[in-house]
């Protein structure tokens, strides 16, 4: 966990005062590039756990928490994967299947369907975009 937080938690237990959405908001504005943080002041929680790579868990939730881009290119990856899945995509093998029409169409509903598959909703986490898996 993010020391901020482990400080913020300790805090919180001895000022019940203290408006933690007020603080993780402005840890997370002094750190953009911190996912953890971007997550934690979404759900005004200090209860963040990062497990891997881009996977952080919130109060038993598991989120995959990418930026803008490399948002786009793991959609992309996902659905370039159900197209070289075989039966998958009725029709992906034959001749004369459009590819790219397809992927077009597919991401009209959005990043969301592909890549949270615990609900399917895409969450705004200031710079960062995250989606439940578990």
């Amino acid at each position: 966990m993010h020391e901020a937080l482990e400080a913020l938690t300790v805090l919180a237990n001895y000022d019940t005062d203290i408006d933690l959405a007020e603080v993780l908001n402005n840890l997370a504005a002094e750190d953009p590039g911190d996912r953890g943080l971007a997550l934690a002041a979404y759900f005004q929680t200090t209860d963040v756990e990062h497990v891997r790579d881009d996977t952080f868990k919130v109060d038993g939730m598991e989120f995959l928490v990418l930026d803008d881009e490399d948002a786009e290119a793991e959609h992309d990856r996902y659905l370039e994967q159900l197209l070289d899945d075989p039966g998958c995509v009725p029709g992906a093998d034959g001749p004369y299947f459009d590819r790219e029409r397809w992927m077009r169409d597919a991401k009209m509903d959005g990043r969301g369907a592909s890549l949270a598959s615990y609900d399917g909703d895409e969450l705004e986490c200031g710079d960062y975009f995250a989606y439940r898996i578990g």
